[in-house]
């Protein structure tokens, strides 16, 4: 069985409106720990990002399933990227003869 490498450890959160104040937003942890391989988007993918947002493009490649778009991503686990919150913007999932594989696209969130 083919075994990718995936070199970082993240969260998976998603929105969660306050019940009680509806102005209020917090975020709720969907995937707890999942191991995920972070690059920098080629041009093509870079062509996705909005107007002032270039070089903040990410693909994330996983074997992990239910990741949806406008979830966030956060990274844990390395000192290049430890901390970096990434807007999942595009999922492309992919069942193939090596197994299931999940291709992310990300834009850095703003700090």
């Amino acid at each position: 069985m083919f075994t990718p490498a995936f070199s970082n450890n993240a969260i998976v959160k998603s929105y969660k409106p306050d019940g009680a104040n509806s102005d209020i937003e917090g975020y709720i942890t969907i995937i707890p720990n999942f191991k995920v391989n972070i690059q920098p988007a080629g041009p093509e993918y870079q062509l996705l990002a909005p107007q002032g947002e270039a070089g903040k493009i990410f693909r994330g490649f996983t074997t992990r399933s239910g990741i949806r778009e406008n979830m966030f991503v956060i990274v844990s686990g390395t000192v290049t990227v430890s901390g970096m919150k990434l807007k999942v913007i595009g999922v492309e999932n992919f069942n193939g003869p090596l197994g299931f594989t999940s291709q992310l696209t990300m834009l850095k969130a703003q700090e």
